[in-house]
């Protein structure tokens, strides 16, 4: 069963702020925007808080000093350029920062991460964090505690090595982020692409209409993108 958090977040309403002041152009997307706009809340499981920029208006060392003055906390990972930043602070949702860029002929936007490679480098994943694993057949995973340093250095060795993830991202058109409208959300002054359904049917086909609990956007064709 998936984590439930609050329909309101106070990390959403203090990054908007921050970024808002900075008057850096930003909009609000996937699961966070499908929400606001399907549902009229936050989704309840969605675990963190979804926020798009172009990477030419990336005032980088503002904004991390402004998310650490609301102590906000940054995210250590394995990959210094996968064109996501991750704030933490306890009491809400981590708080993802999707950097994008634009394709060559400039028709469609981009954001680059990371998926694991296949089901090999997901189990040795799963097992890295054995003892505190809370996804499915999490009783069965936290019984190999024991293992989990082995895992943990294997994972380091084929991610070193270029072998543990391949890279992923999602894939819309420039218009829908070039174009982007005011919205108020319970009080708040956000911005989102201005054609938000056409954006919603890009990333999510036409189930974007109908919740599911169980999304998993490194199966969801219409959103990924193998390079």
């Amino acid at each position: 069963m998936p984590k439930q958090f609050l329909k309101t977040d106070k990390n959403f309403t203090d990054s908007i702020l921050i970024l808002n002041k900075l008057k850096i152009r930003y909009w609000v997307c996937h699961g966070t925007l499908l929400g606001i706009m399907r549902d009229k809340k936050l989704i309840p499981w969605d675990n963190d808080i979804d926020l798009g920029i172009w990477k030419k208006n990336l005032k980088k060392n503002l904004i991390l000093k402004c998310f650490k003055d609301k102590k906000f906390q940054i995210k250590k990972k394995f990959f210094d350029n996968d064109n996501i930043i991750t704030f933490r602070r306890l009491g809400g949702r981590d708080v993802d920062l999707n950097i994008y860029e634009l394709t060559h002929d400039k028709r469609y936007a981009f954001q680059r991460h990371y998926a694991h490679s296949n089901v090999l480098m997901r189990l040795i994943y799963v097992l890295s964090v054995s003892g505190s694993y809370k996804g499915r057949h999490n009783r069965i995973i936290n019984k190999f505690r024991f293992s989990r340093n082995f895992f943990i250095k294997l994972k380091k060795f084929l991610i070193k090595n270029k072998i543990f993830y391949k890279q992923a991202g999602f894939k819309t058109s420039a218009e829908l982020f070039i174009n982007v409208k005011k919205y108020y959300f319970k009080g708040l002054m956000i911005n989102i692409p201005s054609n938000y359904k056409e954006y919603f049917f890009q990333i999510y086909g036409p189930s974007w209409i109908k919740p599911q609990k169980k999304y998993n956007w490194e199966k969801n064709p219409n959103s990924t993108f193998i390079n």
